[in-house]
């Protein structure tokens, strides 16, 4: 009776130990092969627990991506390695294609339509950095006037505004014109050779000099014609804007001299007020419904509100990276970015 009982328990424990085992270690695969990369783990692969069902973090990328943008009609993304070798994929990477092995260049930054299969990059070539607008569709580039400095296109992506400066003349201006850089209209005159652009509403065109953690900053607004001049923000260091889909919120951060405040204002009102987050604008990125918005601080995506001030954790790494170029897919489905440790391409699925 004895030795039964004794066999009843050693095989109970027995069966207890191999449960346990196989609970730790299948959490631990599933979290893990979802950022896999084919010669090992990515940084990406090392949280195994999040608040998020299902979660899933991607490599989509093989060789890096140095700009990326979505396609249009939600069918995934375009993305150029740092050769310029220009590909596509779906937003989980299993479907993936070489379009161009490269235009001409290395490419250093992009700007992307939102409604046409159409980039304008800036890249260095062998005559020295320029801009291409580069039409992926039909295969056409066309070189932009290497004085064309930030660029940001209309809201309905039909023309560009941009900063345009001659080194040798010190002549400068904020100008429209056409995508590929034609019928250009000078709107405001400035000396100022390095201008943060951005066209948040048909109408409405902001500006501010390029970001400096020590300098106080200004942010203006003017319209179409170059009039109705506005200071929207004044003497902000470090200032970084991030607008709302349609043009009428903001977030911006600012340098206090300890740490990165986040803050959002809307326009009408002009009112102002903290996130409780303490990262940088251009680590956010805005949802469609204008409201909210999903922010990067340390190794935790947030989901941040900015009417009702909610936030909560969407997803945690075990250790901190450094990540750039956010993007949200159409759908809101898939959460892009570029993980600057690896220099790779990456999607976190949402839902």
């Amino acid at each position: 009776m004895q030795r039964f009982l004794l066999i009843t328990i050693i095989f109970i424990l027995s069966g207890i130990l191999i449960y346990l085992a196989f609970f730790y270690f299948s959490e631990d695969f599933s979290n893990k092969t979802a950022g896999i990369a084919e010669d090992g783990y990515s940084l990406l692969s090392q949280f195994r627990k999040t608040l998020l069902s299902q979660p899933s973090v991607i490599r989509i990328s093989d060789n890096g991506a140095q700009a990326y943008g979505i396609i249009p009609g939600n069918k995934g993304v375009a993305y150029f390695d740092m050769d310029g070798k220009f590909s596509i994929s779906d937003f989980i990477g299993s479907e993936k294609q070489t379009v161009s092995e490269s235009v001409g260049g290395k490419v250093l930054q992009s700007l992307w339509f939102s409604n046409k299969m159409e980039v304008i990059l800036t890249l260095i070539t062998q005559n020295g950095l320029g801009k291409l607008y580069y039409d992926y569709q039909n295969g056409k580039a066309t070189l932009l006037d290497n004085r064309i400095q930030n660029i940001s296109f209309s809201p309905d992506n039909s023309k560009l505004a941009y900063n345009f400066f001659d080194d040798n003349t010190y002549d400068g201006s904020i100008s429209i014109s056409r995508v590929d850089g034609s019928s250009f209209v000078k709107i405001f005159k400035t000396r100022l050779s390095d201008i943060k652009i951005q066209w948040p509403q048909e109408n409405l065109i902001s500006f501010h000099k390029a970001p400096s953690e020590d300098e106080p900053i200004d942010l203006f607004t003017i319209d179409n014609e170059g009039e109705n001049f506005t200071k929207l923000l004044e003497n902000k260091k470090g200032l970084k804007v991030v607008w709302s889909p349609d043009g009428k919120n903001l977030i911006y951060s600012v340098n206090n001299g300890r740490e990165t405040q986040l803050n959002y204002m809307f326009i009408e009102s002009r009112k102002e007020k903290e996130l409780g987050l303490n990262t940088s604008a251009d680590q956010c990125v805005w949802g469609k419904d204008n409201s909210n918005i999903i922010c990067y601080l340390n190794r935790t995506f947030y989901l941040l509100n900015v009417l009702d001030n909610s936030k909560e954790e969407l997803y945690q790494f075990r250790a901190g990276l450094q990540i750039k170029e956010m993007k949200l897919s159409p759908l809101e489905n898939y959460l892009l970015f570029i993980n600057q440790e690896d220099g790779q391409l990456y999607s976190l699925v949402l839902k």
